[in-house]
């Protein structure tokens, strides 16, 4: 089969890690697959893929240039090339063409030529809800949702989300995020240098663009309590629009047990010696840094929202009220009690050695794309 997978603008989050995990089992397939993205020189994600992958980027910015000057004549034959280029892609015969994000995706991808069309939907709607900035209003988004032979929804909550917030296309679907755990397994053993902490520390670690929804405000202003009594350190991996308030806000309060390590093209072994994951967001469409944390042994304190009760044991994770007080209370009684870290990460490692979270969720989501799949599974 030819299949075509469009994921407008790369964000180096969670979606884009598992358009590259379901594009590589498709491949393995023996599917032909085209990754087609807007991407603007995030070459690391280019490179991932295999060879036997297409990957084509059609970003283009328009550049101001005065009439008939050489930079304007250049910047218009670019224009034409970038058109041609849309107009070839648009006439290409598919047999599936995927939608791997909501909003603008879905609404491209209705205009190439394949005989099925497949959406896929990475946010909670009832938290965030970005996409009314592209549609005129619920009534189009729905119609267009409808469009498609599948919505695929990364946890029930999400599901749950859209039926709520602009009613339900009759289409959608729960597949939950394939988990590479050989992969992230051998990356954590790279011997990238990165952050050594201190044995006698706990560590805390997270993962994730640095913007409003993940919460790291709430999560700063417990760390600036619990300095006052205890000794830890944060560690946290991303990049994003939110990264100078934080950085302002560590330096005002003299944050030293908190350190911003920016985006990091493999944050495995920086997990790997971490002690817990923590995620302090407002809302999770399922939480693939969550699923990475357990792969490698680590346990989890997270805030609570729907999704996280899909993918978190709390037997052997943490999830608290998402407020300071139960973030506080929840970080408190980790640092309080060493023995409570040893059995977590104990029973975490026996419970992820086989390879349940990664083989089953791709084969429905490949049946999905190559057969239609059963849309209650």
């Amino acid at each position: 089969m030819k299949i075509l997978i469009y994921n407008d603008y790369i964000f180096g989050g969670g979606a884009e890690k598992m358009l590259l995990n379901v594009a590589k089992c498709l491949n393995d397939e023996g599917h032909v697959v085209t990754v087609l993205t807007k991407d603007d020189g995030k070459e690391f994600f280019k490179n991932s893929y295999p060879n036997k992958i297409k990957y084509v980027s059609i970003y283009f910015m328009w550049r101001d240039g005065r009439r008939f000057s050489k930079v304007w004549f250049k910047h218009h034959i670019q224009l034409l090339a970038h058109r041609l280029k849309m107009y070839f892609i648009k006439r290409t015969k598919y047999d599936v063409a995927i939608a791997f994000k909501e909003g603008n995706c879905m609404r491209d991808v209705l205009e190439y030529n394949a005989k099925r069309k497949i959406g896929w939907i990475h946010v909670d709607y009832s938290d965030c809800y970005w996409t009314r900035a592209v549609f005129k209003s619920k009534e189009e988004e729905l119609e267009t949702m409808k469009a498609f032979n599948h919505i695929i929804c990364v946890s029930n909550a999400v599901k749950d989300s859209i039926k709520h917030v602009i009613g339900d296309p009759g289409n959608l679907c729960v597949r939950y995020n394939p988990v590479d755990y050989k992969f992230i397994r051998a990356m954590s053993e790279s011997l990238d240098k990165c952050e050594k902490k201190r044995v006698e520390k706990i560590t805390f670690i997270t993962v994730g663009r640095l913007v409003k929804q993940k919460g790291y405000m709430l999560l700063l202003e417990t760390c600036k309590e619990l300095q006052k009594k205890y000794d830890f350190d944060l560690w946290i991996i991303g990049d994003g629009i939110q990264r100078k308030e934080l950085e302002m806000y560590i330096k005002e309060h003299n944050l030293t047990c908190v350190h911003l390590l920016g985006e990091k093209k493999n944050p495995y072994p920086y997990m790997k010696q971490a002690d817990w994951y923590v995620s302090s967001s407002t809302a999770e469409s399922y939480g693939l840094s969550i699923q990475e944390a357990l792969i490698l042994g680590i346990p989890v304190i997270s805030t609570m929202c729907p999704a996280i009760v899909e993918c978190l044991d709390s037997r052997y994770n943490i999830i608290v009220p998402n407020s300071f007080e139960g973030l506080y209370k929840g970080i408190e009684k980790i640092l309080l009690s060493k023995e409570l870290t040893i059995e977590c990460k104990k029973k975490i490692e026996s419970m992820y050695e086989c390879e349940e979270l990664w083989l089953p969720r791709l084969k429905l989501i490949c049946d999905v794309v190559e057969f239609g799949g059963d849309n209650n599974a």
